[in-house]
């Protein structure tokens, strides 16, 4: 989702966006293959329309790190020199999956409700996500820590700092045999890239619900140095974006998307980057809401009654229709369909991030924008979801949460 405020935007007007001071639309349909929406636990029976102020320090509250279920004891070995049974084979080196040990997830919202920046679909995003993972993939509730800016408990706002602290949570202790689950409902922008590391010259950002208010931006470097950096072998993250300019917002090495019904792996980085980029063994994957040079929508069009981040629709859309087994490629081709016919998308690949699709990117800047490393621009037309990876997986293995 994007905005163009007087000094920082995001990249530009989002699809049906309400106007400032939009309260929060609780999903009140139940979700099924036809239909979108199913309203999650509620949030301790806060008003999710009452703002409390904004809070400046990262005064989270985690919860606490979930344990790895205890490992079955050996049955005795039968009598009559039956022996003891065989040792089970050894986890997987380099970066192969191991069985699902321990789930960790975190959940982002940012409504900024009453600002210029305010849109209506990102708490819907996260209450549709958590109703995704409980019932689909059965995340317990006490697996997942949800930070969304329409609740009274300012510890569970997503300022900078809060999200910053959950993120490390996240990833905290993870082991072999991990998923870790992000998901990301708000806005995006971009600024300059003074280190060479990006093809268009620009950081993707991500918008916390106080980056105008002393808090700033999540810079995709951030992102990465957290979320994928210590990740170890047979640990799996895997992050939904749904944000303008989210195209290579985890800064991953391989990248791709659908031309027609085809997809290949590509190289996303211009040079080698100037700071590690990599997993420590384990793998990352996002699958982002568009291009790095275009905007996300947040519309009503697609689920017919309350607003939500196309993307998001998207995504659990095609787990609905498709299952939990769904492969990565099936998964990508069925976002990329979904919002070719409601959103429309840009047509090339667009190799190197924003290079692809729509025309020149008009410019609402000029030299303040250039002053301030800020892109000011309302991006490229269309909406092309993009998966990125840390590594060249099988596009035709499932996704595991």
């Amino acid at each position: 989702m994007s905005y163009a405020p007087p000094v920082i935007s995001g990249g530009g007007a989002t699809a049906g966006a309400g106007p400032p001071g939009s309260e929060f639309v609780a999903p009140a349909a139940a979700f099924s293959g036809q239909g979108f929406l199913a309203p999650g636990p509620a949030w301790g029976g806060a008003d999710p329309g009452a703002q409390a102020p904004v809070p400046t320090q990262a005064t989270i509250m985690l919860p606490p790190q979930p344990q790895a279920a205890a490992a079955p004891t050996p049955e005795a070995a039968p009598q009559g020199g039956g022996g003891a049974p065989p040792a089970p084979p050894p986890p997987p080196q380099g970066g192969g999956i191991s069985p699902v040990l321990r789930r960790k997830c975190l959940l982002v919202a940012c409504n900024y409700t009453g600002t210029q920046a305010a849109l209506k679909g990102c708490g819907n995003d996260q209450q549709c996500m958590r109703h995704c993972l409980t019932t689909r993939f059965g995340f317990r509730n006490e697996e997942i820590l949800a930070l969304f800016d329409g609740q009274r408990d300012p510890r569970l706002w997503p300022t900078r700092a809060n999200i910053l602290a959950a993120m490390r949570w996240l990833v905290a202790d993870a082991r072999a045999g991990d998923s870790l689950f992000f998901h990301y409902s708000g806005h995006g922008a971009q600024t300059q890239d003074w280190s060479g590391d990006e093809y268009d010259g620009y950081n993707e950002t991500l918008c916390p619900c106080d980056f105008r208010n002393g808090g700033g931006m999540i810079v995709d470097d951030e992102l990465n140095q957290i979320l994928v950096n210590n990740l170890p072998a047979g640990a799996v993250l895997t992050a939904v974006i749904d944000a303008c300019h989210s195209g290579s917002v985890l800064d991953l090495e391989f990248r791709t998307e659908f031309n027609g019904n085809t997809a290949a792996w590509q190289q996303e980085y211009a040079r080698r980057p100037s700071k590690p980029k990599g997993t420590s063994g384990g793998i990352a994957l996002a699958f982002s809401a568009a291009r790095d040079g275009q905007v996300a929508a947040d519309t009503a069009a697609l689920s017919g009654t309350v607003s939500t981040g196309a993307a998001t629709f998207a995504f659990i859309s095609a787990i609905e229709k498709d299952g939990t087994n769904i492969t990565l490629g099936r998964l990508l081709h069925s976002m990329h369909e979904l919002l070719s016919r409601s959103i429309g998308t840009a047509d090339g690949d667009g190799a190197g991030g924003s290079s692809g699709g729509g025309g020149a990117m008009p410019s609402l800047g000029g030299i303040l924008g250039q002053l301030l490393g800020v892109n000011l621009g309302l991006g490229r037309g269309g909406q092309n979801p993009v998966l990125t990876a840390s590594s060249a997986v099988d596009l035709n293995s499932p996704i595991r949460l």
